[in-house]
């Protein structure tokens, strides 16, 4: 029993060979062989134009499964548009959890800077009424002794400033920034 090999040429090989084929029968033709027909090349020639059709044809094919791959990949890859869109959307929504906790944190740490600030100026108002420190005010005379109050309101001690308010008006929102920035910077944002 003889197994026989099924040899499948591409197209392009299809191609190649049908104008060898053609080439081949034309020298011998040059060379002066009468057993080539003229039938027998025209045969050949139209191998070669069907050849190229089924190279085309190959082309054309590899073209719209190229395409199928694509849109296939583009309807999965569409699929997870919804998901991401709806987890931006519910880390941006101000009702997320995410948002009402970091707002809570703000919000507490106002509260705890302008109870600071408000203790700071009952404690300055206090050193003045109490403990008789006078206020330095911008060329008036200055203040001695181990604990004063300087012109822009920071007490003195020991001539070394040693507490001042921190977040009265527009610095409480610029300490709010600095904290989100401080908070970004420790996880790697920012």
């Amino acid at each position: 029993m003889t197994a026989t090999a099924e040899l499948t040429l591409t197209p392009e090989q299809e191609h190649d060979s049908a104008v060898e084929l053609v080439a081949a029968l034309e020298e011998r033709v040059r060379e002066g062989d009468a057993s080539v027909s003229p039938d027998e090349i025209e045969s050949a020639r139209s191998l070669v134009r069907f050849a190229r059709l089924r190279m085309d044809a190959a082309v054309r094919r590899e073209a719209r499964e190229d395409a199928d791959r694509k849109a296939a990949a583009l309807a999965g890859l569409r699929a997870e548009f919804g998901p991401l869109q709806a987890e931006y959307a519910a880390l941006e929504s101000s009702s997320s959890s995410a948002v009402a906790a970091l707002r809570e944190i703000i919000a507490d740490f106002r509260r705890r800077a302008v109870a600071a600030d408000a203790a700071y100026v009952d404690l300055v108002g206090r050193l003045v009424s109490e403990a008789g420190i006078v206020r330095e005010f911008t060329g008036g005379p200055p203040q001695t002794g181990p604990v004063r109050i300087d012109s822009l309101g920071r007490v003195i001690l020991d001539g070394v400033p040693f507490l001042e308010t921190k977040f009265q008006g527009t610095d409480l929102d610029k300490a709010v920034r600095e904290l989100v920035d401080a908070a970004l910077g420790a996880v790697g944002g920012a």
